[in-house]
């Protein structure tokens, strides 16, 4: 289980928004946030304090079983609290334009075959894609079969989920509507086409390894695809396409190092921001398009980290007894009031 340790601060701004609610402070499961360092003032600002993460967490339980929950808390690591938890995986979530529902990854469906011949999960066979909503609810499941459907991705204007999914025999890229049905492949190539990400002009990224190693793609307007790293030496993962539209993140992984990068959205002026290369993956960005999220495996088990868009002011956000994963910022500011 995970030690209950949270700061006298944490905990009266928990209590404050608990009394609001009618509920007892008692009655609130968050979980261990991180104590205040002495850069922390320069990092609590109002995009921090109203920006939500959600995030994939084991939340203790033994990795070797394979079981995740997903996890809410506020960009600077405070007001850590269970979102969804049950027995089963649950993972990759993403965000609607509203800040009021996500998608996510899940093999909630007891009859989902576990035939362990699937090499595109983390375990625990078949994915599904589900949408459910911050405020609770039961999940609503959108897409169906033993397949791995994997890291949906909301578009801009929330009419559209893209996801990449091995339904055609291939890890390919599908689109699908909001409340599911319909799906349609964007790519057909035997390579495997992973972690689909939207531009704001409705444009798609995604990595691929068409060429041997794993580049970045733009399926343009038009169908057709431009490499933007395809000089670059290494494997490129994971891109997040920023709000404002001028810049993409991801993982770029060479050898044992794995480190985050931003480039122009072109594919020009490749910039590493992380300075340990042990382990950091899946950036995610702010709404204002200045700091990005992700995950890091530098203090062992991977934890929560951030860090500002020319690579300074990396703060650790969580610092459980737990493995916590694919970190996702909402895209609209959240009240606090």
């Amino acid at each position: 289980m995970l030690k209950n340790r949270i700061s006298r601060r944490a905990f009266l701004h928990a209590a404050a928004i608990a009394v609001a609610i009618g509920v007892m402070p008692s009655d609130i499961g968050y979980r261990n946030t991180p104590r205040e360092s002495s850069s922390d003032k320069l990092l609590e600002s109002r995009l921090l304090k109203q920006t939500k993460v959600v995030f994939t967490s084991n939340g203790g339980k033994l990795w070797r079983k394979n079981l995740t929950d997903l996890y809410l808390m506020n960009a600077d690591g405070t007001l850590q609290k269970p979102l969804l938890t049950n027995s089963a995986i649950n993972e990759y979530p993403s965000w609607f334009p509203n800040g009021k529902s996500i998608v996510f990854a899940s093999n909630l469906d007891a009859n989902l075959l576990n035939t362990g011949v699937n090499a595109y999960t983390l375990g625990g066979g078949p994915r599904n894609i589900y949408r459910m909503d911050i405020n609770g609810g039961e999940p609503q499941r959108l897409t169906r079969g033993n397949y791995s459907d994997l890291a949906p991705q909301v578009s801009p204007d929330g009419r559209q989920i893209a996801f990449y999914s091995d339904r055609n025999g291939q890890l390919d890229i599908f689109v699908m509507p909001s409340n599911g049905g319909n799906l349609q492949p964007l790519t057909d190539h035997y390579a495997k086409d992973m972690s689909p990400t939207w531009a704001p002009d409705g444009r798609i990224a995604f990595s691929s390894n068409r060429k041997k190693k794993f580049d970045i793609y733009v399926r343009n307007s038009d169908g057709s695809l431009t490499n933007l790293t395809e000089k670059d030496a290494g494997d490129h993962k994971f891109p997040s396409w920023s709000p404002d539209g001028s810049m993409i993140a991801y993982t770029l992984c060479r050898g044992v190092n794995s480190e985050i990068y931003v480039m122009g959205a072109d594919g020009s002026n490749p910039k590493k921001l992380t300075p340990n290369p042990q382990g950091n993956y899946c950036p995610s960005w702010s709404p204002d398009s200045k700091m990005l999220v992700y995950h890091s495996w530098v203090y062992g088990d991977p934890q929560i980290c951030h860090v500002d868009v020319e690579g300074n002011n990396i703060k650790r956000l969580t610092d459980n007894a737990s493995k916590d994963t694919f970190p996702v910022c909402s895209p609209i500011l959240v009240s606090q009031k």
